[in-house]
Order: structure tokens, then C-alpha cells, then sequence
């Protein structure tokens, strides 16, 4: 007890986390490639981690508390761009990394199906966390295939999405800088049909983002990570300069030899290889849910670098368009602080109403909300949305948010009762059931088509934790899993079900959309106001007009939102500055 109780009192005492934002992890091998059936399967698993600051840390006292348990002993010092490597067997790994100083042994093992590791200071506030994951689009090679995940070190995103790492070289490079890769082709898997109409097949869209051919022949695709190697590409095929390339299930399942797509989802890998035909280190690879006959998910980036595949018509050999709506997710209140609670407000942006019904299925087919566990209601009650209306979804009972925030008795509100959102960030999805399995016991498994999904953090996207702000999509026909389409807004919300159908968008001019600093807007009625605001939602300039033209002037360099205000509503465009 009493050694204990020193142990305690020493952590406490050391100072809080001044490595916090400097301290990072840079390396994971989490499922090394054993091929001795005499070793353990994880025996090389080793952590990296690096000082990413321009001052020595002292880390004595800190520790990792999840994934695996460490602590730093006393006098743990590490400099700029030093690395220590904390491993899983010292002896096995030694072995195989000669030369490589072990920093420590830690305790436990980490997952090979993804897990969280954390960095803890004496004052267990958290230094460094990532949760990885072996679910495309996180590289799989990084799986059991000999190849590490190896830290961008990006500013802008956060370290639990995939874009943040990259595959690393083959065996990884413990306790050194990551080499130049070799492998960055400007190859990805840019279009997706899994759900053909009749007489149709599977396909596969590859894209070059080069000014390059880039020849893949001997390249792999696969639906199944275990067996990389399902189909490979002829000698000589090539993918032209910011070109397309198609390749159907004639080709890569010529012998129905199951390499097929499931209507009902289903998973695709990019593989490159060397001129011995094994793998290389680049791979593009995509989970994809259920999907309607003859729409396709086409891939999109974010204005912060980040990939998804979106549904659209289908568009192979050709730019992708992908679609919104026509009911999508316009607010999010996921980090509340005393003032506000949890909700998500659906808003249908089409021109008809829709029934919450999916049409796919003969019974129980209501539409459901995936990330908050609820489910609408279905015959004889279901949910009707008119155009232009919204749907309100929140932690609290109808009638107490209605008092709360003064919401009409016209505007349909619902509680969910189980499950919250996420303050770290998650996937809050619109969904309908298409499909359906029966399982031995007679019971049904659905499968579900996402309408509408925003994927959103804490990181780097309008800050709406605990401050009394939530999210709100000031472009409802935007991406919503885009945060540039998004603002931090303490509107309340009463005001925004009223703006919302009271825009004034075709009576008002703004351009250029891209300029080196000046934007002019004309309107054929008095402008009021003009807001501009950064993508974190914070405001740069707030202008009294009262005349029917304005100019903005010597705005610096960025993406902004401007709110333009005038006596019949309020309207908001994007514009992107560039010096």
C-alpha cells in the first residue's frame, strides 16, 4: 500500500501536459507478417513515438493506458524528432529489428481488428490518442501483409481517420524517419457499381490524378482482403493522364469464381505490385453499404483532403456527380453544454414530399437514423416531409423541446431514447431499408441505403464542443460530410426553421466566387448585412450596407462563407480567396 501510494503521489506532483500536441505517435506495426509457425503471431508489434516540437520533453510519468499499458520511468527524456520504440517482445524483436534501441516492453497486445491507443500525462489528460481500424478505406496492408502504418503528421486531420496515416515501407522502419515512398500513385478507385440494372454488370472506375499514363499492369483487385490477388491486370494496361479507366465483371469474374459485388455492400482493394507480381505498398481500398439499382458510389474530396464515396447516377468513363438529398441532415448539436442539448435536424431540400417508407421492402420499412439508435414510425403512422419542412430528432421528449426552444407544433419533432452522439466526432447517417435476409430463425437482417451521412469532429471542423454552439450546413446541397459546408451557429433554432424557407437566392449577385481579395455583391433589394465567416465558423467582418451594392475588400487568403442579409431573409454563398 505504501508503495503504491508513493507511486501515485510521484505522478501527481510532475507537471501537467506540456507535451501535448508535441508528443505523437508515429509508427504502429499492429499485426506484423509472421511466416515461422514457431513464433507468435504478433511478436514484432512495436509502437512508435516521436518529439514533433523544437524542445526536449520529459516524459517521465507518462503512459499509455490504452491499447496496451506503459509508463515512461523517471527521467524519460526525448528530443526533437527522436524516436523511442516501445515493443511487444524484446527478444523476437531484437532478433528481427538488430540495431534498434528498445525503448520498453509493454504490457498486453494491440488488436489486429483496430482498437484505441492512448498517451496519458501524470495528470491523466490525454497527449495523443488514435483508434485505427483494418476497415477500408484504412490501409490493408497494414493487416498481416508485413507493412506498418506510418503518421502524416497532419495538421488538419484528425489522427482516428484513415487519411491520416499511410502505409509505411514493408517490415516498417522502427526508431528512423520514414523513407521517401515510391508508392504514392495518383491511382484510386474513383467510381463503384455494385448494384447494376438488368442486363448490366459490377464495375470498377480507376482514375489517374496525374499528368502521366501510368501503366498497372500486373496491378491486383480484390473484394476480399485475405486473398489480395483475385484478379490481375494484363501487361501493358495503362490508366491515361487525368483518365479513366473501366474494368467489368466480365473481365475480373470471367468464371463466376466469386469476385462479385453484393447489391447489399460489399468491400473493394487496389493493390500495386513489383515486377515480381508481390505486393508493393500502395493500395486504394472502400467499404460500401447497400445500394439501389443503378446508382453507383462515386468518390468525393473534402475542402480538407478528405475521401468519400457518395452516391450518384451512374457516370463510368466520365467525372463524378454525386448526389445530395433529397432529405439531408442540416443541423447537429453533438457536444452540448448546459445551454443546448443533443439534436439533429433533417431537412428535405427536394421538391416533393417524402415519405419515410421505403418502398423496397413489404413491412417494418421505416427509415432509421444510424449513429443515435431510432427508427420512424411506419404504417399506419409514418412520417410524412414536405418540401422545404424539416424534422427535428433529439435526446429530450417533444414537449420539452418544444418549450425549450420554441418549436412551432407544426414542425414534427421526435426523441431518441437510446444512444447519443459522439463529442469526438462520428457517422450520423439517414438511412432506408432495400434489402432483406432471412435468417434461420425467421427473423429479418435489413440492409440499408444511406440517403444522406455527415461524418464530422472535433478536430478540424467549425468548433461546436461545449461552447453553446452547434453545426449548422449553410449549403444544403453541399457534401454534408464536408465541413466547409458547415458553420458554428448559436441561431436559435426556431429562426432557422423560418429562414430556411424564406431565402432570397435568385434575387441576389455575388462574384467573383474565386478572387484575389474583393468580392461585389448587387441584390435588387436593400442588403442589410453581409457576414463573413472562416470554416470554424468564427466571424472576420461584419458590414452594415443599406444600399443595394457592396463591396468587400482585401479579404486574406481562404475559404469563407458570406452571409448576405436583406429585409426578405438571408441568404449564404461560398467564396475562396486566393493571393
Amino acid at each position: 500500500m505504501k508503495r503504491l501510494l508513493f507511486t501515485l503521489l510521484f505522478l501527481v506532483s510532475l507537471s501537467p501536459s506540456f507535451a501535448q500536441g508535441k508528443l505523437e505517435i508515429s509508427e504502429i506495426m499492429y499485426h506484423s507478417q509472421v511466416t515461422d509457425t514457431t513464433i507468435l503471431i504478433d511478436a514484432y508489434e512495436f509502437i512508435e513515438i516521436t518529439n514533433t516540437g523544437n524542445t526536449a520533453l520529459d516524459i517521465s510519468g507518462y503512459s499509455i493506458d490504452k491499447g496496451v499499458f506503459y509508463v515512461f520511468p523517471a527521467n524519460t527524456l526525448i528530443q526533437p524528432n527522436e524516436f523511442i520504440v516501445l515493443v511487444k517482445d524484446s527478444t523476437f524483436f531484437g532478433n528481427k529489428y538488430p540495431g534498434v534501441t528498445i525503448g520498453g516492453q509493454y504490457a498486453g497486445g494491440l488488436k489486429n481488428g483496430g482498437e484505441t491507443i492512448r498517451i496519458i500525462d501524470p495528470l491523466f489528460a490525454t497527449v495523443f490518442s488514435v483508434t485505427y481500424n483494418d476497415v477500408a478505406p484504412w490501409p490493408t496492408l497494414a493487416d498481416g501483409f508485413g507493412f506498418s502504418l506510418v503518421s502524416t503528421f497532419s495538421t488538419t486531420t484528425s489522427p482516428d481517420l484513415a487519411a491520416y496515416w499511410q502505409i509505411g515501407q514493408l517490415d516498417g522502419t522502427p526508431g528512423q524517419s520514414e523513407p521517401q515512398s515510391n508508392n504514392n500513385y495518383p491511382i484510386v478507385i474513383n467510381e463503384i457499381l455494385s448494384s447494376p440494372v438488368l442486363g448490366e454488370l459490377d464495375a470498377i472506375e480507376l482514375y489517374n490524378d496525374s499528368d502521366s499514363i501510368i501503366d498497372i499492369g500486373g496491378w491486383y483487385l480484390s473484394d476480399e482482403k485475405a486473398n489480395p490477388f483475385k484478379y490481375s491486370f494484363f501487361p501493358g494496361t495503362t490508366v491515361p493522364a487525368k483518365g479513366y479507366f473501366v474494368v467489368k465483371e466480365n473481365l475480373f469474374n470471367p468464371f463466376n469464381l466469386g469476385f462479385s459485388f453484393s447489391r447489399k455492400g460489399d468491400k473493394v482493394f487496389l493493390f500495386s505490385s513489383d515486377s515480381a507480381n508481390t505486393l508493393s505498398g500502395y493500395e486504394d481500398s472502400w467499404s460500401f453499404d447497400a445500394q439501389l439499382s443503378g446508382v453507383s458510389f462515386g468518390r468525393v474530396t473534402t475542402s480538407i483532403n478528405e475521401t468519400y464515396m457518395i452516391k450518384q447516377d451512374t457516370s463510368l468513363g466520365r467525372a463524378n456527380s454525386p448526389e445530395v438529398g433529397p432529405v439531408v441532415i442540416s443541423a447537429l448539436s453533438y457536444a452540448p453544454n448546459i445551454a443546448l442539448d443533443e439534436f439533429i435536424i433533417l431537412k428535405n431540400i427536394s421538391d416533393t414530399t417524402v415519405t419515410f417508407l421505403s418502398p423496397h421492402l413489404p413491412d417494418s420499412n421505416a427509415y432509421r437514423m444510424d449513429g443515435v439508435t431510432f427508427k420512424f414510425p411506419f404504417a399506419p403512422n409514418e412520417v410524412s416531409l414536405e418540401n422545404g419542412k424539416s424534422i427535428i430528432l433529439s435526446s429530450l421528449t417533444p414537449a420539452d423541446f418544444r418549450t425549450k426552444y420554441l418549436i412551432d407544433q407544426q414542425t414534427q419533432v421526435f426523441q431518441y431514447t437510446t444512444g447519443g452522439i459522439s463529442s469526438s466526432g462520428e457517422a450520423i447517417r439517414l438511412q432506408f431499408p432495400a434489402y432483406r435476409d432471412t435468417l434461420a430463425d425467421n427473423s429479418y437482417d435489413n440492409h440499408y441505403v444511406t440517403m444522406d451521412e455527415v461524418i464530422y469532429n472535433n478536430v478540424n471542423w467549425p468548433d461546436a464542443n461545449k461552447n453553446g454552439f452547434y453545426l449548422q450546413k449553410i449549403n444544403l446541397s453541399g457534401i454534408s460530410s464536408d465541413p466547409i459546408n458547415w458553420i458554428a451557429s448559436q441561431n436559435p433554432i426556431s429562426d432557422i426553421l423560418g429562414i430556411e424557407n424564406n431565402e432570397t437566392d435568385k434575387k441576389i449577385l455575388l462574384y467573383p466566387t474565386i478572387s484575389n481579395g474583393n468580392i461585389h455583391l448587387q441584390s435588387n433589394e436593400i442588403i442589410t448585412l453581409v457576414q463573413v465567416l472562416n470554416t470554424s465558423g468564427v466571424s472576420i467582418l461584419n458590414k452594415l450596407v443599406e444600399q443595394k451594392e457592396t463591396t468587400l475588400n482585401d479579404l486574406p487568403e481562404g475559404y469563407y462563407i458570406v452571409r448576405i442579409s436583406t429585409n426578405s431573409g438571408t441568404i449564404t454563398r461560398k467564396v475562396i480567396i486566393t493571393k
